[in-house]
């Protein structure tokens, strides 16, 4: 069991850091005493000391007789400073006092004498002019950055060999370098946040001596500290994922062994990875065409209020939604959807939910991923799984309207290990014309068996497609065509359930959804009858999660929208009947 934190321990540590303050912060007489008694000049004394010591461990004296005369030990070192012959480093050895080659003196004397004049190096060895020239305006430029502001007072000033002046310790005892804007190193890093305010819920918090808040314990047991985003229990999940962490106990809902040796190759590399969603790989269990051919949906379902970033309670389009193992920033099922009170807005947004009833908009990183060019918009957006890499991508698809009027589209993705930090939006389809190759309502899937992704798309009303790639880049292949019976696609979602390949098909024209499933992703199967008993008008492109009873019957749970101004597109969610399997 670990060890609890006791009132004292917390009171040992306001102690510990407000000591640390005053060493970081005192001023250049301030002598430091910590909780154990121990004494320690602040860090400006310090400065103060080795510059009156020339900048070296070394005690000073006024002449060479004087230091002969002290009593310093052998291995000691002393700064003859005022008797010009003599002054310089020396090092007590055997008794004798020997000046030290490395003398600042000498070695800047040595350094100036040996200089060699800038116009005959660039001639001797055939530089061309342009290059000494930017050298001169480079020097030019970092003298007039930090001749600003200089003073006498300055304790020291470091010049290049024009004279123009590259660093300086001000009259405070701070560094003050070129393209900081005249503010020193300290200033800077004292002005660096130090973690979120307190809340007034927070159980407690610490203090710096500035009042900067170093630690603070929130109210739902989260401790934040200064450089993480989130708190530490969120950081550590980055780091190492709970893998073990499942919910669900029914050994069916494990993940098969080929999936187990990506995720152990994740663990060993030690570079976190985000948590596996459930329907992104195989799990250990086995649906057939009877099986999804017997689920059907007998309720329209409730609408889900959700606020996007343009409005309350907003409408939305294309769901797409995920259940990771354990939880993921503390949820366990995350949302992509698309806002859709207008066109301009229908950009990919993500969310966070623990009981398919509550979304909450996820912070630390903008919102929406992405958002259109001049006279485009966005759509289609999706997640799927890098096992190789231990990542979450996002993807989505753009579109703009050629010279001509027609359509061109293409698709993006960015990656993420935490859903704080994504990497820049990447073009992993080319554009493309929509009377060429149009590619809409894409699922991407990485398939173990053949180590390729398998994209499956819906080209057309009525038609389905596949297409395959060793890496998201490309190349890739030339769509098969998947004949789909009456389904009649418009949008489509592929996932896994369980080791199957199941797909959701929209058929708009009659407002119901069709369910598909496949062993290897080429070769599909159909149901005979659609999803919900009668047609619900504009029924758009929908989401769905397989779920167990606690009898161990499977049923989905299926999110959709009407894309129907007249009856607003809320984010709905119902229910299948449960099966055997």
């Amino acid at each position: 069991m670990p060890e609890l934190l006791t009132m004292q321990d917390l009171a040992n540590g306001h102690l510990d850091v407000k000591a640390l303050g005053e060493a970081a912060n005192g001023d250049e007489n301030a002598q430091v005493t910590t909780r154990t008694g121990e004494t320690y000049p602040s860090a400006k004394k310090v400065i103060k000391t080795m510059f009156a010591n020339g900048g070296l461990p070394a005690q000073p004296f006024a002449t060479k007789t004087l230091m002969t005369a002290s009593a310093l030990a052998n291995g000691s070192y002393a700064q003859v400073t005022e008797e010009t012959a003599n002054n310089g480093l020396y090092l007590k050895s055997a008794g004798a006092w020997v000046k030290s080659a490395y003398d600042p003196l000498t070695v800047s004397k040595l350094y100036s004498d040996e200089k060699l004049d800038e116009s005959k190096f660039y001639s001797d060895n055939s530089k061309s002019a342009a290059v000494a020239e930017s050298l001169a305006n480079t020097r030019s430029l970092i003298g007039d950055k930090l001749s600003q502001n200089l003073t006498d007072e300055d304790l020291l000033q470091f010049s290049d060999a024009e004279g123009s002046i590259y660093a300086r310790f001000n009259s405070d005892a701070e560094l003050v370098l070129s393209d900081v804007d005249n503010t020193s190193v300290q200033s800077a890093l004292r002005n660096i946040p130090k973690t979120k305010e307190t809340a007034e819920s927070d159980i407690f918090s610490v203090e710096d001596a500035g009042q900067n808040v170093v630690m603070r314990l929130a109210s739902d047991g989260g401790l934040y500290v200064p450089d993480l985003h989130g708190s530490v229990q969120q950081a550590l999940q980055v780091a190492s994922p709970a893998i073990n962490n499942v919910r669900r106990t029914d050994n069916r809902l494990r993940f098969t062994d080929e999936v187990n040796k990506y995720v152990m190759n994740l663990v060993a590399a030690q570079n976190g990875f985000a948590p596996v969603p459930y329907t992104m790989m195989p799990s250990n269990y086995t649906v057939t065409l009877a099986t999804i051919n017997a689920l059907k949906i007998a309720s329209t379902g409730i609408e889900i209020p959700i606020d996007s970033p343009y409005y309350k309670d907003d409408e939305f389009v294309h769901p797409h939604i995920i259940e990771c193992v354990g939880s993921f920033r503390g949820y366990r099922y995350i949302l992509m959807i698309n806002p859709f009170s207008a066109e301009i807005y229908e950009n990919p947004v993500i969310y966070g939910s623990n009981d398919l009833t509550n979304f909450d908009m996820l912070d630390g990183f903008s919102q929406p991923l992405d958002v259109p060019q001049d006279g485009g918009y966005l759509s289609d957006s999706f997640f799927t799984y890098d096992p190789v890499n231990g990542e979450l991508i996002a993807c989505w698809r753009s579109t703009r309207y050629d010279t001509d009027g027609e359509y061109v589209t293409g698709h993006w993705l960015s990656r993420t290990k935490d859903l704080i930090n994504w990497t820049p939006k990447l073009n992993y389809i080319a554009e493309t014309r929509a009377d060429v190759d149009m590619i809409r309502s894409a699922s991407l899937l990485y398939n173990l068996n053949d180590g390729l992704w398998y994209m499956f798309s819906s080209p057309d009303r009525g038609s389905f497609e596949l297409r395959t790639a060793k890496e998201l880049t490309g190349e890739w292949s030339t769509p098969t065509p998947i004949p789909v019976g009456s389904a009649r696609p418009w949008h489509v979602e592929v996932k896994y359930v369980g080791g199957q390949f199941v797909a959701m098909f929209n058929y708009i024209e009659i407002g119901n959804y069709y369910l598909g499933i496949s062993n290897d992703g080429i070769n599909w199967q159909i149901a005979s009858t659609p999803m919900f008993s009668e047609g619900i008008p504009r029924l758009y492109k929908g989401s769905f999660l397989p779920n167990f009873t606690t009898d161990g019957k499977l049923f989905f749970e299926v999110f959709y929208t009407r894309n129907d101004t007249s009856i607003h597109r809320r984010l709905t969610h119902t229910q299948t009947n449960s099966v055997d399997i």
